[in-house]
């Protein structure tokens, strides 16, 4: 309320300096004009335009346009000044007598102040959570402290329509809309993770992401395949990392500690931050361990269809231990470029799955070794020229090693698999900013390179033999290609379409060594995908949205060509004989943002044709297949018809007074194989959380519960699948209690206590399940 008496004086001061200004010069008759926008084309209101040295400006309308009228003629600098952007000044500005010049459009930068949300998933530009036409969350760093959490998987659990699923302690996978797995994109600042191998089974990859160099997680719910290409059917989560800040005129030096104990698995995790800057060029570096013990699930239940854990109250083996480093320099030789290079590496060690032990009664199964290295270079220029405004151009190394190491019992033999995927990549963005349009165009090319084997040791000979072929065909490759194409237009001065389409092009080759004669496949994939969203502001700080898009995946090499044990009892074969899965999706909601009040509401339906699931075949003429020991049922790939998925999602935020906030969301998804005519695999419940919050400054206390109703409505696939109970998962409701406030103004303490009642249950389609009672402590210390 006081920023608006504020601007609205200083509106009616200029007003009337006009006015007596007017009264003084007439016969003046000089003039000036333009419109004010920022870097992606959205006029700037409220906006203070100053003749320099003079009592002459005006304030911007609703269209971004000024009008100084009755000016003497003569050289002047004009500055324009608005909070939320960098002042800019214009110098040698004449006036003559009798004619009004017209700047044009003046481009001004925003300045970050933090006090909302900026997104560029959704669009590839900056946007704020409100001007976006698609649902996202938006996590920032701070967010992701305050809940206190172990991985980047466990800091989206709170939030509106995102599901994680856990097969293991050491996992984490994102259900958005119902679709998982590789059916949601995961990126690293924009850098594509999902690679040919990502398998559709929940996996652990979201997890390999340290949550402690992540500066803010996005994610857009829905397709986003037009500007990101196959996999972002259900979504896309985009992990931005921290980039390190430039000093004015001198060098410094900046550090964090942070350490964070918990009790449900006797947690141990010790992070440490180190940045250098200066004027120019700023360097960061973090590294972290973390070390994890046996998971001890809650104490009370009311079914004992969860009571199967293998040592009483404890899930053993689920413990692991990982380290993880990342490096970030930036280098900006002008004021309008910037170089970064980046390097993240991620290491797990012996992370059990836990399933294997409690349901298959395995001796042995560990995900080792589990590796992933990340490098980039990226360049970005802010061009603000006719033809191109702005550039950013990555070339990027993404390697991952995943290894698996198996064995039923003491007495049968040993295998152990390793698969190794070398992915390069590299993609260009530019934006053009032309009158009343945003062009956003790009094109991005990744190539995988894949090495897979699998050996297997006799336990009572000792001797190892060379399978015949690992999980993968080893040498596979896989190239990925698209350029796409979108324009968001301002129709009006509340109205904002956005169009686009992508053309994409796929390409694999490997031979399956298992068949007879050896087979060499190729296949070739090409799609046109096309997305239209409308935004119509209706009142401050009210939008109503809609969209309607289409989506693809392109099989890929896990597929085409798994060949190896997956969930229960199942082994899966190849099926090189695929076609991309497709989706159409429409969705529409309203958002608010007001001064107390934020939110919105959202309803989808999508269909997917020619969905791709777990499905019965055979082996060799045969539906079973022995190995070491153990009769397995035989799966493979398939489409197998269409599918429609719809939902219905509500999130609120609400500050009674000044520091007490409610707060809320709840997601309701659905989904139904229309060809096999029963639900779609891994759909999770009706889930979601409710808490009060109080805050003052960086001291906060917060109440909330997690919930998720039962599931019962399992495919057939999910019925072969151990980790869900007879009859589905049961329902739940975890009471939680978090805080932190500074310690002798040296850092942060935080606590926390999940699952205060010690309840027994688990996350849907989970394999292990919740912490019971955990009291976490976690401090942060920072210069």
């Amino acid at each position: 309320m006081y920023s608006k008496k504020i601007r609205f004086f200083n509106t009616l001061l200029i007003a009337w300096s006009i006015a007596v200004s007017a009264g003084r010069v007439l016969g003046a008759s000089g003039g000036l004009k333009g419109i004010v926008v920022d870097t992606q084309g959205i006029p700037v209101p409220d906006l203070h335009v100053i003749v320099n040295n003079t009592n002459r400006g005006d304030v911007t309308d609703e269209r971004g346009f000024f009008l100084i009228e009755n000016l003497q003629p003569g050289t002047y600098t004009i500055t324009f000044n608005h909070i939320s952007f960098h002042a800019k000044s214009i110098a040698d500005v004449v006036i003559i007598e009798g004619q009004t010049l017209d700047l044009n459009t003046i481009i001004l930068e925003q300045r970050v102040l933090n006090l909302e949300s900026v997104i560029v998933t959704a669009t590839r530009t900056d946007r704020s959570e409100v001007e976006v036409s698609q649902q996202i969350n938006v996590v920032p760093h701070r967010r992701i402290l305050e809940r206190n959490v172990k991985t980047s998987a466990e800091a989206l659990r709170e939030e509106s329509g995102i599901f994680i699923q856990k097969t293991s302690h050491g996992g984490g996978s994102a259900i958005i809309r119902g679709l998982s797995s590789n059916q949601i994109l995961i990126l690293v600042d924009g850098v594509r993770l999902n690679n040919s191998t990502y398998r559709m089974g929940n996996h652990q990859y979201l997890t390999t992401i340290d949550n402690h160099i992540v500066e803010q997680l996005e994610v857009v719910r829905g397709p986003t395949s037009v500007l990101y290409g196959s996999d972002a059917l259900g979504g896309t989560i985009n992990a931005l990392t921290e980039k390190p800040d430039l000093t004015e005129d001198r060098v410094e030096v900046d550090y964090r500690l942070m350490s964070r104990f918990a009790t449900a698995d006797a947690e141990k995790t010790a992070s440490a931050e180190c940045m250098l800057k200066a004027p120019k060029m700023a360097v960061q570096t973090n590294f972290s361990y973390k070390d994890y013990g046996d998971l001890r699930r809650g104490a009370n239940s009311k079914d004992i269809r969860l009571e199967k854990s293998t040592n009483g109250l404890k899930q053993s083996p689920t413990g692991f231990t990982a380290l993880d480093f990342a490096a970030k320099a930036i280098f900006t030789p002008s004021s309008s470029q910037s170089l970064i290079a980046a390097y993240q590496l991620s290491r797990k060690k012996d992370v059990p799955r836990y399933d294997k032990y409690e349901n298959d009664g395995y001796d042995r199964w560990l995900y080792q070794p589990q590796k992933r290295d990340l490098i980039y270079l990226s360049y970005e220029n802010s061009l603000h020229s006719r033809l191109v405004s702005s550039l950013r151009a990555t070339i990027s190394v993404h390697r991952q090693e995943e290894g698996r190491v198996m064995q039923k019992s003491a007495s049968t033999p040993l295998t152990e698999e390793l698969d190794k995927v070398n992915t390069w990549g590299a993609t260009v963005q530019l934006n053009t900013i032309s009158g009343h349009h945003l062009f956003t165009y790009g094109s991005e090319i990744y190539m995988d390179f894949v090495s897979s084997r699998s050996q297997t040791t006799n336990t009572m000979t000792q001797i190892t033999e060379e399978d015949e072929r690992g999980r993968y065909p080893d040498g596979s490759r896989y190239h990925a290609f698209g350029t796409y194409f979108q324009d968001e237009i301002r129709l009006a001065a509340r109205t904002r379409l956005i169009a686009g389409f992508r053309y994409s092009h796929f390409g694999t080759e490997f031979s399956l060594v298992e068949a007879a004669p050896l087979e060499t496949i190729k296949q070739r994939f090409q799609s046109v995908t096309g997305h239209l969203g409308i935004i119509q502001r209706i009142g401050r700080g009210l939008y109503l949205n809609a969209n309607v898009g289409q989506a693809f995946r392109a099989p890929n090499l896990s597929d085409f060509s798994k060949l190896g044990e997956s969930k229960g009892n199942v082994f899966e074969v190849p099926n090189p004989d695929l076609v991309p899965e497709k989706m159409i999706n429409i969705d529409g909601g309203l958002k608010w943002k007001r001064n107390r009040c934020q939110g919105n509401i959202s309803a989808y339906y999508g269909r997917i044709g020619d969905l791709l699931a777990s499905a019965d075949d055979t082996y060799n003429g045969s539906p079973t297949i022995e190995r070491n020991g153990q009769t397995y049922k035989i799966k493979s790939k398939q489409n197998i018809g269409s599918a429609t998925i719809c939902g219905i999602e509500f999130s609120f935020d609400y500050t009674v007074f000044r520091d007490f906030t409610l707060f809320g969301n709840i997601s309701s998804p659905y989904g139904h194989n229309t060809t096999l005519d029963e639900p779609v695999g891994k759909m999770p419940p009706t889930f979601g959380m409710a808490g009060m919050r109080w805050r003052s400054g960086i001291t906060f206390a917060q109440l909330h519960v997690r919930f998720a109703g039962a599931q019962k409505r399992l495919s057939s696939d999910d019925l072969d699948d151990p980790r869900i109970p007879e009859g589905g998962t049961p329902g739940w409701v975890t009471l939680n209690i978090r805080g932190g406030f500074n310690i002798w103004n040296l850092g942060v303490l935080r606590l926390a206590l999940e699952n205060i009642l010690d309840l027994n249950y688990r996350e849907h389609a989970s394999g292990v399940n919740g912490p019971g009672r955990n009291f976490i402590v976690s401090v942060e210390l920072r210069n």
